[in-house]
């Protein structure tokens, strides 16, 4: 009895509270792929990693190129083409499965910034990048107008004091 009234009550305290959005990756479809729009992160991540952090700059890669709405074909080309940048490669063996493991699925965000990108060694932040918390948001405003700033809230407040 004791649980269900404390079930009760939690479901009429949590009434009117709004539920998570969930990530929807057919809304977003970027059409300039263009190196100059991606973060700085991604862009270094594409030159090629030389030590430690290839598994994860893969996983990175992947989730950013399908939450952008990139084609598989091109995704696997790109993917490919970065791998043979690497000193050693991490090679097909490792990297087919892992494409067709995250194509039966949902695509996901790709990480946040800042510690992930560190742990990879490739967070070089640039003015840009203070304004989002996401790859794909930095990629989704270049590619959709590279030439606006990207103006912050504190800004806005501290010209209206």
């Amino acid at each position: 009895e004791l649980l269900r009234e404390a079930l009760d009550w939690h479901n009429q305290k949590n009434i009117g509270k709004r539920e998570k959005s969930v990530f929807n990756s057919e809304q977003i479809k970027v059409k300039d792929f263009s190196e100059k729009n991606f973060p700085p992160c991604v862009r270094s991540i594409l030159k090629g990693i030389d030590k430690d952090g290839k598994k994860r700059a893969l996983f990175i890669l992947i989730n950013l190129f399908r939450s952008s709405g990139m084609e598989k074909e091109e995704i696997e080309k790109r993917i490919y083409e970065w791998d043979e940048k690497n000193k050693p490669s991490l090679g097909e063996v490792y990297i087919k499965p892992q494409l067709s493991w995250n194509f039966k699925r949902k695509p996901l965000l790709p990480p946040n910034c800042k510690e992930f990108y560190q742990g990879v060694g490739v967070c070089t932040p640039d003015e840009f990048c203070s304004k989002i918390k996401n790859p794909l948001n930095y990629l989704i405003r270049k590619a959709s107008n590279p030439n606006k700033r990207i103006s912050s809230n504190k800004t806005k407040f501290k010209n209206n004091l």
